[in-house]
Order: C-alpha cells, then structure tokens, then sequence
C-alpha cells in the first residue's frame, strides 16, 4: 500500500475517536506553486465551508472568504502534517457545527504558497490553489459525530488518480480591489480643487 494510504488510514483510526462534533481527515497529494514547485514548509493551507449556498466565492485582497464561505480552518504545512513527500499534507482538523457551520456544506481546501499562517488577510496579487470535489461526499460536511476523509490527490502523486498535476497548481490570484464610483469622483474632485489651488497661485 502507498506509505501516503498507509499514513492517511492511521490518521482516520486517531482522529475518530475525537470528541469534537465533527473530525476531518485532510489529506492531499503534491500541492505546488504556479510553476509546479512544491510549496515549502510554513505554507498557509486552508479548509472553507461554502456555506448555505455550495458556492465558493474568491478571497480578496481583504479578506480571506467572501461571500458565503467560511473558514474552518488555517495552519501552515510542517513536518508533523507531511506524509513525507514535499508539499503533501495530512492533517486532522475537528470542526463544531456552530457559528453558521453545518452539516451538507461543501468543502474546499485553498493553499497559498508566498504565504504563512500568521497571514491576517491575502493581500492583492498573491497566489493560491483551490480544489473541491463536488461527485464525492468526502467533500460534504456531515451530520453531528460523523467523520470524513476528503482527498486530494493529481496524478503525480498517485498513478491512478484521474487529476492532471497542473490541478495542484495555485494558479489562481487574489484580485486588485477596484476603487468604486465615488472614490473616483472624490478623487477627481480633490484633483479639480488641487488645480484651482495652483492656479490662484501662479496669478499671485
């Protein structure tokens, strides 16, 4: 058996005797840059609910989550979560189903390879990766005291994974915030008065 099955078979016997509502079992294959390099030790790796609305909306510059979605959980890869392959993970998360969390919300694991877990928020331009499996009910939160095993494996890692390696790319980037109408119109105004400022000026 693959030492990655062995290790993720022996995380589900310890985590499913965990008290916590609900216990997750993440484990993921090779998890990279936009280049393919696996990400290094301290990368940040979350774990988003969807919400009520099984969509994932993308994070900005701001904020982690937007829309819906809700964090449930944010660590950085280390030796204690590797499976002994770089950029490979499995990791144990418990999650109580309070706060907006329940069960029937879809999952997603997100990754960000420039960034550590201490990050309080993305910031414009930075990359990341993101992947859920909407056929597979491993990537469903369950009803109170169930436990899951969502999986994320490319084919690079596992030769009979139908996933391509580019899937474990982040290839994906936090937009830049786009000022709003009136920010505009303010600016200009400031601008139009900056002009009229200098002008008096100048005649002076």
């Amino acid at each position: 058996m693959n030492k990655f099955f062995q290790f993720a078979a022996l995380l589900g016997l310890v985590t499913s005797v965990a008290s916590a509502n609900v216990s997750i079992n993440l484990t993921s294959g090779i998890l990279s840059n936009s280049s393919g390099t696996p990400i290094a030790d301290a990368s940040l790796i979350q774990l988003i609910s969807s919400g009520t609305d099984s969509v994932f909306s993308a994070p900005s510059a701001a904020s982690f989550v937007t829309g819906g979605d809700i964090l449930l959980a944010s660590f950085g890869l280390d030796s204690a979560n590797e499976t002994g392959v770089a950029g490979s993970l499995a990791h144990p998360i418990s999650v109580n189903l309070t706060g907006g969390v329940a069960s029937g919300q879809r999952l997603a694991i997100r990754w960000f390879p420039t960034l550590l877990a201490s990050a309080n928020n993305p910031g414009a331009g930075v990359g990341y990766g993101e992947f859920t499996d909407i056929a597979s009910s491993d990537w469903v939160l369950p009803t109170d005291g169930g436990s899951i095993s969502p999986s994320f494996v490319t084919v690079g890692f596992d030769s009979g994974s139908p996933l391509p390696n580019t899937a474990g790319r982040a290839g994906l980037t936090v937009a830049v915030a786009i000022p709003e109408p009136a920010t505009y119109a303010l600016l200009g105004g400031l601008a139009v008065l900056g002009l009229a400022a200098l002008r008096r000026r100048v005649r002076s």
